[in-house]
């Protein structure tokens, strides 16, 4: 570099000599002004905010939008007011999705802007949101309400949001969103929670300060293939301890589960959100394309299978076992709300007792043995998408000799099932 700067201070100096020695024929100029950069994409540009409210907003609402943008500017741009105050911008463009003639391209490009002024727009979480960051999420579908979207805003300061958040209220639901945990009465009539309660835990503001937008649409409208893409501003919100959603192709099947497609298939809730015969799932989080799955044969692998031989000085032995179904194509995906049972017995078929390491033996939503044994009980947890995870612990057994134990897997109040064998033999 150094040798290139030299030849160059040199060369300037020649011009700025030969800048002064004709410095009297110059004619004077004026001065010369770079263009200002355009704002960087995930800037907050108020001005782009008040010109979008104006144009998709009819009076007086449009004034109501006018006064929360005015107080934004206020309050300056990702503050916790700026947080409130966009929400209720976001409040009424949902509002007018749902009431009246609107602009899609308007609401999308305005929804947009606020987000910028509400939240970092240049985070990880919103620039993953896709190839564009927030600029290319498609709002104007979540817009589209008479063709299934959905646009709602909903938790702390904004109580009067239904409780069942769905696209086409007047007609055949294609999905349906609700706050958990549901209470299902006998007659399957059920109560559920509130969105206040399932975001209070998200306090920061990056997490909108225990307030979200709840925006989807379906990718696929075809009931046989009925998907939604189902997400929420901030992206980053968990629902505690879960939101519910639900598809409604109209499935009476009793192995039909939710599929999200980021996470596994959700367990299952007995709440019928759809008014139909349909699978609803419990989600703790929104950034995902739900669809539903049937569930019949589970697939069982070991992932820490007992050893055989297995000496009764080596005892305790870890045991767990993968849990999964058949996907698109051939890979695999995890399911969650499984009860896994563990029996055995030895060759003159008495039971086998167990203890473990893991605390409490029985889940206790896990009550229903397949057979009246001892027997350890746990739900399938988090692993990874393609599969879930039982574990049972670190295992004891008293008996010697060969035994046999056996995997049991039953999906609670759906028809899944699975069973895993293994032989092994026990030494002193």
């Amino acid at each position: 570099m150094m040798r290139r700067l030299w030849p160059l201070l040199a060369l300037g100096g020649v011009l700025a000599v030969a800048g002064c020695s004709d410095d009297k024929d110059q004619t004077p100029t004026a001065p010369s002004f770079k263009p200002a950069p355009p704002p960087l994409p995930y800037a907050c540009d108020f001005n782009q905010v008040k010109n979008l409210v104006t144009m998709f907003f009819s009076p007086p609402t449009q004034q109501t939008a006018q006064g929360y943008e005015s107080k934004m500017e206020t309050y300056l741009a990702q503050s916790d007011s700026a947080v409130f105050y966009g929400f209720k911008i976001m409040e009424l463009i949902g509002q007018a999705s749902r009431t009246a003639t609107i602009s899609l391209t308007t609401g999308s490009s305005l929804t947009k802007a606020l987000t910028k002024c509400m939240f970092d727009a240049a985070a990880e979480s919103y620039t993953s949101l896709s190839s564009n960051g927030i600029d290319g999420v498609l709002f104007e579908n979540a817009l589209d309400f008479a063709n299934g979207g959905v646009y709602f805003v909903v938790g702390t300061d904004f109580t009067n949001s239904p409780d069942v958040l769905s696209g086409k209220l007047t007609g055949t639901r294609l999905s349906a969103v609700a706050p958990g945990p549901a209470t299902v009465a006998t007659d399957g009539s059920f109560t559920l929670g509130s969105w206040t309660s399932v975001l209070a835990s998200n306090n920061t503001t990056e997490l909108g300060k225990g307030k979200a937008l709840v925006y989807g649409y379906p990718t696929s409208t075809n009931l046989a293939t009925l998907e939604y893409e189902l997400a929420t501003i901030a992206p980053l919100v968990q629902f505690t301890p879960y939101a519910l959603v639900s598809i409604c192709d109209g499935s009476t099947d009793q192995s039909s589960m939710v599929r999200e497609s980021n996470f596994g298939v959700l367990a299952f809730s007995t709440a019928n959100l759809c008014g139909l015969p349909d699978a609803t799932g419990t989600a703790t989080g929104f950034r995902s394309k739900f669809s539903n799955k049937l569930v019949g044969t589970l697939n069982l692998t070991y992932n820490d299978a007992p050893p055989s031989p297995w000496k009764l000085s080596s005892q305790p032995f870890p045991v767990s076992v993968w849990v999964s179904v058949p996907d698109v194509g051939k890979t695999t995906i995890g399911v969650f709300g499984v009860c896994m049972y563990l029996t055995g017995t030895n060759n003159n078929g008495q039971l086998l007792d167990f203890t473990t390491d893991v605390g409490a033996s029985h889940d206790p939503a896990c009550i229903t043995p397949p057979i009246d044994a001892p027997y350890l009980s746990v739900k399938t947890q988090a692993s990874s998408v393609s599969q879930t995870l039982a574990d049972f612990g670190k295992v004891s057994i008293s008996k010697t000799g060969t035994l046999t134990l056996t995997v049991t897997a039953d999906v609670i109040d759906r028809s899944g099932s699975g069973i895993l064998v293994r032989k092994i033999s026990v030494k002193p």
